[in-house]
Parts: C-alpha cells; structure tokens; sequence
C-alpha cells in the first residue's frame, strides 16, 4: 500500500508527521489519512517526496527494488545535483515561512526546479530574490 510505504520512508528518515507534512508541503493532517489509507497523495507529492528524500520512484509506487537510490548513478544518469536541489528546497521553505506564503505543493516544486534549472544555466543566483519575485505572481 502507498500509504504505508510513505509511512516506512519517513520512519526511515527518523521524522514526524509535522516534519515530513511541512518539508513536501502538506498538512500533518492529510499526511496522517495518507499513511492510514484514508486519502490517496497526488502525483506532486510523490515527486516531492521521491526528489527531496532520494526515494526510488519505483519503491515508493509499486514496493519493488530498493527504497533509496543510489545518489552517484542518479546524478550521473539524470544529471540531478541531489544536494544544490537539496539546498533550494530547504531556501525555498524558509522564505516561504519568513513570508507567511502558503503554497501548493505543485507550484512549490514549480518553483523549486525553476530556480535550479536558471542556476544550472545561468550559474548562483541570489534565490532569496529570486523566491521574493516569483511570490509576487502568487500573491
């Protein structure tokens, strides 16, 4: 079951339901009928759930093969630096919450692969800013 795979990653993770909920976006509440089996997550939060955490999609959708990926094959194959997304998400987050933003977790991750893929192309960007100026189209 989903939920419960959802469940074992963040026990894995030695995290709460408040902790998990609030990094991918979603209140404690909807993560805890997830986990039960009472709701069913949407495609963002698994995606959320599966970059920021480096969980194998397929693990996390089907419960086959192993539940972490292996970083260096992921990075080389998909040329995803792990750690700098990492990094924007954890930014992204903080400035949200300076900022009392609430957002979706589509826009959220939105958000988050727009500012990495203008770093990877346009080299480190001052993502405070960056975030400030994307909220006013949200706002």
């Amino acid at each position: 079951m989903l939920g419960q795979r959802i469940k074992k990653t963040r026990t894995k993770l030695n995290m709460s339901q408040v902790e998990l909920a609030k990094r991918v976006g979603i209140s404690s509440n909807r993560l805890s009928e997830i986990e039960s089996g009472k709701g069913n997550p949407n495609k963002s939060l698994l995606i959320a759930i599966e970059q920021l955490f480096n969980i194998s999609p397929d693990w996390l959708e089907t419960g086959e093969g192993e539940m972490f990926i292996n970083e260096n094959k992921t990075e080389k194959e998909v040329g995803i630096d792990r750690e700098q997304l990492k990094k924007i998400a954890i930014e992204v987050e903080n400035i949200l919450d300076e900022n009392n933003a609430a957002m979706p977790i589509d826009k959220k991750m939105e958000m988050i692969f727009y500012i990495y893929d203008d770093e990877k192309e346009n080299g480190c960007g001052n993502i405070k800013s960056i975030v400030e100026k994307l909220l006013k189209f949200v706002a």
